[in-house]
């Protein structure tokens, strides 16, 4: 059977506009909204094209076509950490009737971001050589400060990341991050089609209650992200799930809506396995609190993404000053903290668990000898 072939348009920055011809190779990934394609010829690069009947919609159909071109003409300044729309793609005649999805970059050799940060699946990773980087609880930080520049530029260029969840986060050997699933953003101030689903474990309270989400809510994804940063910096564990004696059965969402998170003033307790609460750097918990306790009431004091980058490499610039190395494992790294005391160290023994950072004695690295 003969390639599929398409044509694209390419827009350059001085505004002009240069055609050609793709052909699509094997099929890489299916979603809910579309199929994503190798392209014959270009390694490096994907196409996605719309299957999810919205294209049928001639109104939807322009809305897409329209924000592909607006998202092309201005791209945020680290677009080699996105996989941002580069061209678009129409099915014959480069006619907005015709319109089918577009190009963006392919990025390989990474993992979704619940496989760093969950210890599980992280040990498993440091089998390999290559990601030794992820012996030490300082790489999760990086990826979080790595993901917060990304937040602060996708932020100032006037977008809006209505779906955010470790799902559309991509992480390399070197801690680098990188977004999927870019054409989902909101251009600020301007109307979406349709209704935004999201993952209700990382959506504010209030979106929670509202019928119909937009590009009104840059509050909720200052939440979302505060989730992000917590669930890396301990170990995957959410900051609203806990063990609450008068409704066991309470879940993330219902904590949301009710803020009540047992690691910021909750009535639960923490989940069994979870670090403790001296674990968070100290200069990162009123962020917290302001995102998930006082943005309760009033949203749009949770802290932007500039108030997260700043406090992120602040810290990570004075790591030679206040993150600590215990002295009984060399993998266990941690942020100075009023007691003194290891937080892995404390959760093995507070739950008679695994290491969560075993030390290098304690590993297989391919590579080298045993």
């Amino acid at each position: 059977m003969p390639a599929r072939r398409l044509t694209f348009i390419k827009i350059l920055p001085d505004g002009r506009e240069v055609s050609g011809f793709v052909r699509l190779g094997d099929m890489a990934h299916s979603g809910g909204e579309g199929q994503i394609y190798e392209i014959i010829g270009s390694p490096e690069k994907f196409a996605k094209i719309y299957t999810d009947g919205s294209l049928s919609n001639s109104r939807l159909r322009k809305l897409r076509v329209e924000k592909v071109r607006k998202m092309i003409v201005k791209p945020p300044e680290r677009i080699d950490g996105l996989a941002w729309p580069e061209s678009i793609l129409f099915e014959g005649h480069p006619d907005p009737e015709n319109f089918v999805g577009f190009t963006m970059r392919r990025f390989d050799r990474m993992q979704m971001l619940e496989n760093i940060y969950t210890t599980e699946t992280r040990n498993e990773l440091i089998q390999d050589i290559e990601w030794s980087n992820l012996k030490m609880w300082s790489s999760l930080f990086m990826v979080a400060l790595n993901l917060s520049i990304i937040m602060e530029d996708v932020w100032r260029k006037g977008y809006i990341i209505p779906d955010l969840s470790p799902s559309n986060i991509l992480v390399d050997m070197d801690m680098r991050v990188a977004l999927i699933d870019c054409d989902s953003f909101l251009i600020r101030g301007e109307n979406d089609f349709g209704r935004i689903v999201g993952n209700p474990e990382y959506t504010s309270p209030e979106r929670l209650t509202m019928r119909k989400m937009g590009n009104v809510d840059e509050a909720s994804w200052r939440f979302s992200f505060g989730v992000i940063v917590f669930r890396i910096l301990m170990l995957g564990f959410h900051p609203f799930r806990g063990i609450f004696q008068d409704n066991p059965e309470y879940s993330e969402t219902d904590n949301i809506r009710r803020g009540n998170s047992p690691f910021f003033g909750g009535d639960g307790k923490r989940q069994y396995g979870s670090p403790p609460e001296f674990t968070i750097p100290e200069p990162l918990k009123p962020l917290f609190v302001r995102a998930f306790v006082y943005g309760l009431k009033s949203p749009m004091i949770r802290p932007d993404f500039t108030e997260w980058r700043k406090a992120l490499q602040k810290i990570y610039e004075l790591r030679h000053e206040n993150f600590e190395k215990c002295p009984r494992t060399e993998t266990h790294i941690f942020y100075e903290n009023s007691l003194g005391t290891c937080p892995w160290c404390m959760m093995q023994e507070e739950w008679e668990i695994d290491d969560p950072f075993p030390s290098g004695k304690n590993l297989k690295i391919l590579g080298k000898n045993p």
